[in-house]
């Protein structure tokens, strides 16, 4: 003889088990079925719009990446880290830079000299800077259209409204000068 309570606990007890035994089946029945085909398709979608939205993500970060043209030192910056640059802002360039493996100065020719001038012919500069001491080159290009003066030296006695033509020489090797510097060009004839 058992207490009635305890019968109907014991009913209500089998009774929960065997819904939660029925409840597992139908979870085992919904994992082991065969996938839809509408649900099929949309995983498919979805996996082809995640993998849209990582090739759009990569292509905007490989636009923040700034690659220098060629192989040369930064001589200044011109914006910090994390600013916004446009073609259309006052300075859109990010920084100068330059190969510096081969110095070469920009020379103004007056027009009264330019008879003889060739490439290959020998050269040297000057600069106050490092007082009597040469520097060694030779002439890369001449250029081909006479045009204004753009250095000044300041002299008062200085002519200003000669025309002159642009020569490029090439310094030795290993000239380490900075850029920029005034020189004195020297070009044998």
């Amino acid at each position: 003889m058992i207490a009635r309570e305890t019968l109907d606990r014991a009913e209500r007890d089998w009774r929960m088990a065997e819904a939660r035994q029925a409840e597992t089946r139908e979870r085992a029945a919904v994992v082991d079925a065969a996938a839809r085909l509408d649900e099929l398709a949309r995983a498919d979608a979805e996996v082809q719009l995640a993998r849209a939205t990582l090739a759009e993500a990569r292509a905007l970060l490989e636009k923040t990446a700034v690659r220098a043209p060629i192989d040369g030192v930064i001589l200044r910056k011109h914006h910090r880290p994390g600013e916004a640059v446009s073609l259309d802002a006052p300075q859109p360039a990010i920084v100068t830079m330059a190969d510096t493996r081969a110095l070469r100065a920009r020379v103004e020719v007056d027009e009264r000299d330019v008879a003889g001038l060739a490439t290959g012919r020998d050269a040297w500069v000057t600069a106050d800077a490092y007082g009597a001491r040469r520097f060694e080159g030779r002439v890369v290009r001449v250029g081909r259209m006479l045009g204004r003066k753009q250095v000044r030296t300041g002299e008062p006695a200085e002519k200003v409204d000669t025309k002159v033509l642009e020569v490029l020489v090439e310094l030795a090797p290993g000239t380490d000068l900075p850029i920029g510097l005034r020189v004195d060009a020297f070009i044998e004839r």
